[in-house]
């Protein structure tokens, strides 16, 4: 009888014997906010495996993870576990406007704050403040051009689809300034017109050409001429009086 008790702890023994779950991980950083991953390989145990990081799954690979330190429990099928400890590179950042300005010429120029914006490349875009963002809108360039004045949030977004916002920059237009100077010269050509066009805020001096397509001095005999100026953004015409419109024997 003793025997047989033997014999039958034996063969229960055996039945009921288990190995120790042995786990190795292999991870990819995130480049992003969260898609990096876990891969765990599990040895061992009895029986199927749940696999526990934050949630429980029977799949072996944990996707969408931001970039941290993570402990993987593995569970076989009689209940035995082991952890293991899953390190997930990567060091995004947000891209953070440092500055938009907008230099009294209808122009943005956006600048990011130096270490931040991990994942190029980068897109920039605007609408009026408080208006929504049409996403077709967005650029390469960080710069904007021939604006109208008003308030403008202006939108960058990196390649991670992700956005930042610099709220209610004001964008203002220069207002212009005429000389109109007589030019006697060559004697007897006393129509000529000198037209000089400037800024207000004394950032430079504006290209301007009469409607006949020339530059600079024109004589011309009406008594009023039509002047485009060509500034930054768009072309102002201005009509302005021939004020040396003489006879030529004067």
């Amino acid at each position: 009888m003793k025997h047989i008790l033997l014999f039958s702890f034996f063969i229960l023994a055996i039945g009921t014997s288990w190995t120790q779950i042995v786990l190795s991980v292999q991870t990819t950083p995130s480049t992003c906010q969260n898609n990096g991953s876990i891969t765990v390989t599990a040895t061992g145990g009895s029986g199927s495996y749940t696999y526990t990081c934050n949630v429980s799954q029977s799949s072996n690979v944990f996707n969408g993870m931001a970039a941290g330190t993570y402990t993987v429990q593995v569970s076989d099928g009689i209940g035995n576990s082991n952890t293991i400890t899953a390190v997930v590179g990567g060091n995004y950042q947000n891209p953070v406007i440092a500055s938009a300005t907008s230099p009294s010429n209808g122009n943005i120029t956006v600048t990011l704050q130096a270490g931040t914006g991990t994942t190029a490349p980068f897109q920039y875009a605007y609408a009026l403040a408080g208006a929504p963002l049409n996403p077709t809108t967005y650029q390469s360039s960080n710069v904007f051009t021939c604006l109208a004045a008003g308030n403008y949030d202006v939108y960058v977004l990196d390649a991670c689809n992700n956005t930042t916002v610099y709220h209610n920059l004001a964008v203002s237009m220069p207002a212009f300034d005429f000389n109109m100077s007589c030019d006697n010269s060559p004697p007897g050509n006393v129509n000529n017109i000198v037209v000089s066009g400037y800024t207000t805020n004394g950032n430079g001096t504006y290209n301007y050409s009469w409607s006949s397509g020339l530059t600079g001095t024109l004589s011309t005999s009406p008594a009023t001429t039509t002047l485009g100026f060509t500034p930054t953004c768009s072309t102002t015409t201005i009509t302005v009086t021939n004020v040396c419109q003489q006879s030529q024997n004067g």
